[in-house]
């Protein structure tokens, strides 16, 4: 919606010039108009356009509904960081909402970075009732070890908005039991596994972008509410991918995570594995990599490296390129938590990545936590596992 169009216009403008204040280009001329649409469901906005460009800077929706008080103020109930670290099912989300009308609300999201909630098709104006919106997209993929692959399969919709899906530890309490997880009941938990992880991708965008990662610095959205950049590549999060395929015997997607990045305009995707020893290989234990916020900070972080640093078209690459942003990814990720104060959530080192879903508490995913590091530049690709 880079420009408006209607069918048929009064000549004459109902309201004068006004004044627009954006995230990038300062204050902007603009005009005001009121948009109906003569159908039986009643639909009028009102838009704040730029006077020079045609952009739209500004869309609201004109039409209140009776239900809208109970529908306009969505949930997610969240891990913050991860699960307990003692691995027991004792629930410890929070009740994350976008205006905190409700009095259980533990942390309230809205934001001039994401402009519409978490939920709503910025396109449209109007909720998806599920884990699709601008800046995210997450689904269920099960069924598909290849990385490049997208889910189809998004959250069981709510029609009240309120994303606060029953999380049972299963995983771990059937230690990491295929053929009893995916086919019961709470199904591996996967809606509780997809909204988290939405809600994960949600947060990174809306924290970076106040760091600098917007529209002209070719970020993730679907729609840039006409501030630059290429549109339609909203962050695609797949939730427990190859879940079913990608355990024994061959664990192929198990133990890991990962953040493909195209050029700007190209839809990201990350997926996020389950975790459980491997014989002979890593001895993690069974959890869900969608719960852990440090794995999650550290895959989008790569996407930011790559667009901000590689630029639109282009990406890191090379081993130092590519060491680099691992570290920038374990480093950005931890500021978030400290950020926040997320850290620690018992007795773990609050500068180690991934200490939930390796059973490291000291060094998490790396051989060392960061605060306590012996490595230096001529270290620089040392791991047979890859750039670090």
């Amino acid at each position: 919606m880079g420009s408006l169009q209607v069918r048929r216009a009064d000549p004459h403008p109902t309201r004068p010039s006004g004044c627009v204040p954006t995230p990038q280009d300062g204050i902007r001329a603009a005009y005001q108009t009121f948009v109906f649409d003569n159908e039986p469901e009643a639909t009028a906005f009102t838009h704040f356009i730029d006077a020079e460009t045609g952009a739209v800077l500004i869309r609201y929706n004109d039409v209140d509904h009776l239900q809208e008080e109970e529908e306009d103020d969505p949930s997610w109930l969240v891990f913050p960081n991860v699960p307990p670290l003692d691995y027991s099912s004792t629930d410890t989300r929070e009740l994350w909402c976008w205006f905190g009308d409700s009095a259980n609300c533990e942390r309230i999201l809205e934001n001039d970075a994401a402009r519409v909630p978490w939920d709503v098709d910025a396109r449209t104006g109007t909720p998806t009732f599920t884990s699709r919106g601008n800046q995210a997209r997450a689904t269920e993929n099960w069924f598909n070890n290849n990385p490049f692959s997208v889910g189809v399969n998004f959250a069981t919709p709510r029609p009240e908005r309120d994303y606060e899906y029953e999380w049972t530890n299963q995983w771990f309490e059937e230690r990491c039991n295929p053929n009893t997880t995916f086919t019961s009941p709470e199904r591996n938990d996967i809606d509780a596994a997809i909204g988290n992880l939405f809600a994960m991708h949600n947060r990174m965008h809306d924290w970076s972008y106040y760091l600098g990662f917007t529209e002209v610095s070719y970020n993730l959205q679907d729609f840039n509410f006409g501030e630059g950049g290429r549109e339609n590549d909203p962050e695609h999060g797949n939730a427990q991918a190859g879940g079913v395929t990608g355990g024994p015997p061959g664990y192929q997607a198990r133990d890991n995570a990962n953040q493909i990045t195209p050029p700007d305009g190209s839809l990201p995707i990350t997926n996020m594995y389950l975790w459980q020893p491997i014989p002979g290989g890593f001895y993690s234990p069974c959890v869900d990599g969608d719960y852990d916020m440090s794995v999650i900070g550290h895959e989008y972080t790569h996407a930011i490296t790559n667009r901000m640093v590689g630029g639109p078209d282009a990406g890191l690459s090379g081993t130092q390129a590519r060491s680099m942003g691992e570290s920038w990814s374990d480093l950005v990720a931890i500021e978030y938590l400290q950020e926040y104060d997320f850290v620690p959530v018992a007795d773990e080192n609050p500068f180690a990545v991934g200490p939930y879903v390796t059973g490291d508490k000291n060094a998490g995913i790396r051989n060392y936590g960061m605060n306590d590091s012996p490595l230096n530049y001529s270290n620089i690709g040392y791991d047979i596992t890859g750039p670090q």
